[in-house]
Formats: structure tokens, C-alpha cells, sequence
């Protein structure tokens, strides 16, 4: 009996190509100067060791921001 994992692929695929359309739209009508939020000032971007940069710039931030937000929106609503 083969086994095919061509449609699990495709699908994949298809949710990467939506959400990154989803997350460029998004983003794009943000400002590019994010203003700091209000309470996490404690909170800051995870730096690699021994390097003085951050791992992330803000707009990658809001970017992921925008993936799982629209992530968790989606598996919500599925499980209603």
C-alpha cells in the first residue's frame, strides 16, 4: 500500500502562501516606528550570545505579531 503525502504538502503550502499575504497586507499599513506598548517595558527581544544586535528587528516582530495572531484566530474559530 503506498503512502502519499502530496495533498499534506500542497496544503501547507497553500496556508504559507495565505498567511504571508495576510501578515505583508498587515503590516504594510503599520507604521514603520512602532510605538513601545504600555507595561512591557521589562520585556525585550532576545539578543544571540555574544553578539551586541537583536535576533529580530521590529518589523520582523510584528510580523510574527501578525502570524500568530491570525494563527490562533483561525484554531478559535475551528474549534467553535
Amino acid at each position: 500500500m503506498d503512502v502519499c503525502c502530496c495533498h499534506v504538502t500542497g496544503s501547507f503550502a497553500v496556508i504559507c502562501l495565505m498567511v504571508a499575504q495576510v501578515v505583508e497586507r498587515e503590516v504594510g499599513s503599520l507604521p514603520l516606528e512602532p510605538s513601545p506598548t504600555p507595561g512591557n517595558s521589562s520585556m525585550s527581544s532576545p539578543t544571540p550570545s555574544g553578539s551586541g544586535g537583536a535576533l529580530w528587528t521590529p518589523m520582523d516582530s510584528m510580523k510574527l505579531e501578525v502570524a500568530v495572531s491570525l494563527s490562533l484566530l483561525v484554531g478559535i474559530i475551528q474549534v467553535a
